[in-house]
């Protein structure tokens, strides 16, 4: 959120929240990976068309 709604560069979160970047990468990965996720099964493979 603080990346894509808030425009912060990666170092800027990194400092507020006491991250290594590779760190805050990892989580961003991850959080994307868990949206896609979410979105194939509740509104992609899940849409009655």
């Amino acid at each position: 959120m603080m990346r894509e709604h808030l425009g912060l560069e990666l170092k800027e979160i990194c400092n507020e929240l006491n991250l290594s970047e590779s760190n805050a990468w990892v989580i961003m990965h991850r959080a994307r990976a868990q949206l896609r996720k979410c979105l194939e099964k509740n509104f992609i493979h899940g849409a009655q068309l």
